[in-house]
């Protein structure tokens, strides 16, 4: 969970650079199906990995308002959070 060299926060910057009208929702979400078990018993993520993964995200949060901006954060599934977070009759891009 990079800045510096992310390909999709790179796209987001040629986009306000080209428009400056547009805005940037940077999102991400704690999805509750990648923490559940797996049909072999564990979980999916355990608890090494679920704090790495909390860490990166605190990480990328931090870095993004060092830069003026901000992060979301949702422990929902994506596709029940991102349709709440796009405008209504304005030209909407997700990139994933």
């Amino acid at each position: 969970l990079r800045v510096l060299d992310n390909y999709i926060v790179a796209e987001a910057v040629n986009i306000v650079k080209s428009n400056r009208d547009a805005q940037i929702v940077p999102v991400y979400c704690f999805d509750p199906r990648h923490f559940a078990r797996s049909r072999y018993g564990p979980k999916k993520t355990g608890i090494h990995r679920a704090n790495f993964l909390l860490q990166s995200v605190e990480n990328l949060k931090a870095r993004l308002k060092e830069l003026g901006s901000d992060l979301l954060v949702f422990h929902r599934t994506p596709e029940t959070v991102l349709p709440n977070c796009l405008l209504a009759g304005a030209e909407n891009s997700v990139f994933t």
